[in-house]
């Protein structure tokens, strides 16, 4: 399960994506050094890899061993030989985990934005950031990327950047982050009103059933707990969107 994760999750979800960053710039420098990491990283990975699954992992390994410079192309060998992996306390760099992390923050900030304000992917928007700017500039190109961003702005307070603006604000650590979305206010009134109806009509379901003494004494617990569950969730989301709708500007 921990190498399943390494690889999945940090090597190719992340790392790859942010990898493209370098890759597809402009400093070549930049991209053969990203290269020669990802190639690194790939061949002890199949090293790691291949107790678990050892015959893909030998066949990646003859090929991905030569790019990453570990063995000559004419040299005859095997991964089932090659030293396994070992952990070096000294190679870890604290400093540079917490602005990864950071970034990770970020991105999954605004895909959430995203998803709240119900941008399609191909939908690309500027992203308003408060806080340190020198950490955004940093940050901000693998922000664009990974987050379908048309920029990302450094701005010193994000209230009077875009003032009036019911779009939703997310936290992250020391950062302020908002999507500077233009927005129909007619059309957003009706479906805010649309989805309040819609989640007024689950609240009065969860609340029937809940109100029922016939239904609380005889449902199994869980199915009981779910139900609370439901209405507790489905109460904040409406709260959150009377909130938007008071945001509106007046008709």
């Amino acid at each position: 399960n921990a190498i399943y994760s390494f690889v999945w999750n940090e090597f190719c979800d992340w790392y790859l994506e942010l990898a493209k960053v370098q890759l597809n710039g402009a400093d070549e420098a930049a991209a053969r050094a990203t290269r020669h990491t990802l190639a690194t990283v790939l061949e002890a990975v199949l090293r790691l890899a291949h107790p678990v699954i050892p015959f893909i992992t030998e066949e990646l390994w003859q090929k991905v061993s030569v790019a990453a410079c570990v063995r000559r192309e004419d040299e005859e060998t095997s991964v089932m030989i090659a030293p396994y992996p070992q952990f070096d306390e000294s190679a870890l760099d604290e400093e540079t985990r917490a602005k990864t992390s950071l970034v990770k923050q970020m991105i999954d900030s605004v895909r959430n934005l995203r998803g709240e304000m119900k941008l399609a992917p191909s939908v690309r928007v500027p992203l308003l950031v408060e806080g340190d700017k020198q950490v955004i500039d940093l940050v901000g190109p693998y922000i664009a990327f990974l987050g379908r961003l048309s920029g990302v702005e450094h701005v010193a307070s994000i209230d009077s950047a875009n003032e009036g603006s019911i779009a939703p604000v997310a936290i992250v650590r020391d950062f302020r982050l908002m999507l500077k979305v233009e927005i129909d206010v007619k059309a957003e009134r009706e479906r805010l009103n649309k989805e309040i109806t819609r989640v007024d009509g689950e609240i009065a379901k969860c609340n029937g059933k809940l109100g029922n003494a016939r239904f609380v004494e005889r449902a199994p617990a869980a199915v009981v707990e779910q139900e609370r569950t439901r209405l507790a969730n489905f109460t904040e989301l409406a709260a959150k969107l009377r909130e938007q709708l008071a945001k509106l500007p007046a008709a």
